[in-house]
Parts: structure tokens; C-alpha cells; sequence
């Protein structure tokens, strides 16, 4: 009898003992959200994007980039240029970025016509490749990871 109570009083100490774990869970889990809510955590300063250096961009014509326009033709070499532009921006937020050195196309890593994906250099010799599934995958806010 005494081993049928035993066995009983251990069944009810991992049932309060699951029970707490979940509270705890819980409720640390409604602290930190409570905690990023709050106006101390919202007024936290963003980190002040790094400088893109005036001739980071690349710019493109038919004479000097003719492979680059037979592949793509006149559109994709468009939404080339435009998204140079939007991935230089994107890298400047990282933190280990001091300034946005060359954006370039990854002639290696794109698939003509579909499928871009540029390469940012960083003034501290950081880089990273960029394409069109991280632009739309991260909101503004997000900072890139680097390769």
C-alpha cells in the first residue's frame, strides 16, 4: 500500500512541477513582451546606415557592358541597376559595414534573366551577396547577415 501512495505522490509532483514549467514559460515570455513594447525600448536609437562612397554604383551602358546587356537585355539590366541601388542601402545597416566600398553584379551566383544577385563590398573589406528573395524577405528594419 505504502508503494501504491508512493507512486501516487510522485505522479502529482511531475504534474505541478509540468505545470510550473509552463507557467514560467508563460510568464517570462509575457514579461519580454511586455518589455519590447514599452516606450524605453521603442526610443532606442536605430543604427545611422553607413555611408554609400559616390562612385560605389555601378552604372551601366551598352558600350562598356555589352555581355552584361546580351544577357540580360534592357529591362533586366534596368532592375540590375535598381536593385544595386536598394542593396547598397540594405548593407549600410549592418554593423560591421563602416561604408558601402562597390556594389556589383554576381556574375557566378545570378541566373539570366530571372534570378539577380549582387554583391555589396564594404569599406573594412566585409562582403555580402544580396538577392531578390532578402530585399522582400526582410522589412527595412532587418540587418543583412554576411557570407
Amino acid at each position: 500500500m505504502e508503494r501504491f501512495l508512493l507512486g501516487i505522490y510522485q505522479r502529482r509532483v511531475m504534474v505541478i512541477a509540468a505545470i510550473a514549467a509552463v507557467f514560467l514559460s508563460w510568464s517570462s515570455w509575457t514579461i519580454y513582451q511586455k518589455h519590447a513594447a514599452s516606450p524605453d525600448y521603442a526610443s532606442l536609437p536605430e543604427r545611422r546606415p553607413a555611408p554609400i562612397l559616390p562612385n560605389a554604383l555601378t552604372t551601366y551602358t551598352r558600350d562598356a557592358y555589352p555581355r552584361t546587356y546580351a544577357a540580360w537585355g534592357e529591362d533586366g539590366v534596368a532592375r540590375i541597376a535598381d536593385m544595386e541601388r536598394r542593396a547598397a542601402d540594405f548593407v549600410s545597416r549592418a554593423p560591421d559595414c563602416r561604408g558601402v566600398d562597390y556594389v556589383g553584379l554576381s556574375d557566378q551566383r545570378s541566373v539570366p534573366p530571372s534570378e539577380i544577385v549582387i554583391f555589396v563590398d564594404c569599406v573594412n573589406r566585409n562582403r555580402y551577396y544580396v538577392g531578390e528573395r532578402e530585399l522582400s524577405r526582410y522589412p527595412d528594419s532587418m540587418v543583412p547577415k554576411k557570407f
